[in-house]
């Protein structure tokens, strides 16, 4: 008997520890989303301010947002030739720690010239191309693709396994 009450004391201490863990997690990323939300509110006022002031267009505060949160910045860039549009998808890692994760990319249609190979699963309407990623502090990954010029564009990109509190740029599921 008392192997057992040992036993159900040990397993209780456990699920506590892991209890904490949680809670002081759910918190920390509590912290950073109100955090988050002040500098979205903020950044935007300054930005059309000074683009009011210096006669410019008013810039895009996601890269400036994923630098003073130490977020992971996902954006697109995409240009037209020869009647392809050559897209890049730059991951950028502003955290001090190695962020492994998936990248999703659904398209309409299948992409051409994918470098790094990306893995394709067909949807029945399009394509979901999806690269594991591992980008450590401070890097970035590039990943470019070709599709036709008259491809519906693609929507936000998809990050999964990583908290929608640490992306900035893209959708993100865990």
């Amino acid at each position: 008997m008392p192997e057992i009450l040992v036993e159900i004391d040990l397993g209780l201490k456990e699920v506590a520890r892991k209890l904490r863990r949680y809670l002081s997690r759910q918190s920390l990323l509590s912290e950073r989303r109100e955090k988050e939300e002040i500098i979205r509110k903020i950044l935007p006022r300054i930005a059309k301010k000074l683009s009011d002031v210096l006669d410019r267009p008013e810039p895009d505060i996601g890269p400036v947002v994923a630098k003073i949160m130490g977020n992971l910045l996902v954006y697109r860039e995409s240009e037209q030739q020869d009647g392809r549009i050559s897209v890049r998808l730059v991951v950028e890692n502003h955290s001090d720690l190695v962020r492994s994760f998936k990248l999703h990319e659904i398209l309409g249609e299948k992409a051409e010239a994918i470098s790094p190979p990306a893995k394709v699963i067909s949807l029945g309407d399009g394509y979901d191309h999806h690269w594991k990623l591992s980008v450590g502090p401070g890097q970035k990954a590039i990943i470019s693709y070709q599709i036709g010029a008259n491809s519906n564009g693609p929507a936000k990109p998809v990050v999964e396994g990583l908290d929608p509190e640490i992306v900035t740029g893209a959708r993100a599921i865990l």
